[in-house]
């Protein structure tokens, strides 16, 4: 049987205002609400406007283009500050696992910047970027998931192992492990 420790139980406020907002935007997209940006074919009328109103009409035409670089660009500082709250907790707590599982969120975060500047082309890339986008695209999706499975493997080993924790050059190694990976994805993109 589990024991639970009632003094670092949530209390079940936040846990049920954090299961509304996972699962809020699913129920809503059942219900028809559409999260999608419209998509609109670039009328080449637009190329006969004065220079002011096609500039505005273009804009228009590449929001969809300027939301999706904002959201993956927010994700990315989130997955910055995730890894800095990463060590001041580990200052605070001194568990190295984690750091690790931060580090894990950074080169996932660092992968999708990399999808996003393709996306928005400010990558040169030898690919076509209609086969490019979507392949970085589920390239991310799968690394996030792996890089946080090898993170956490990492820890589960060195528990095994029975090593202290408390070691800096197996931080290191497991960080550097990670950031190394992460470069040959984006790399191998």
């Amino acid at each position: 049987m589990i024991q639970i420790d009632h003094k670092r139980k949530l209390p079940n406020f936040i846990v049920y205002t954090t299961i509304l907002i996972c699962i809020g935007p699913f129920i809503l997209n059942l219900c028809g609400l559409d999260f999608g940006s419209l998509k609109t074919k670039l009328d080449p009328e637009l190329l006969s406007l004065p220079k002011s109103q096609m500039a505005d009409a273009l804009f228009y035409k590449l929001r969809g283009a300027f939301t999706h670089a904002l959201l993956e660009w927010s994700a990315f500082a989130v997955a910055i500050f995730c890894y800095v709250l990463s060590l001041v907790h580990f200052t605070i707590k001194k568990n190295p696992a984690t750091p690790i599982i931060g580090l894990a969120i950074f080169c996932a975060g660092c992968v999708d910047a990399f999808h996003t500047l393709a996306a928005a082309r400010l990558i040169e890339s030898v690919a076509e970027n209609s086969n490019l986008i979507p392949f970085t695209w589920a390239i991310s999706r799968v690394f996030n998931a792996v890089i946080l499975i090898i993170g956490c493997s990492l820890i589960i080993q060195q528990q095994k192992n029975g090593k202290k924790w408390g070691s800096h050059f197996s931080m290191l190694r497991n960080s550097l492990l990670l950031v190394f990976l992460s470069y040959v994805v984006i790399f191998i993109k």
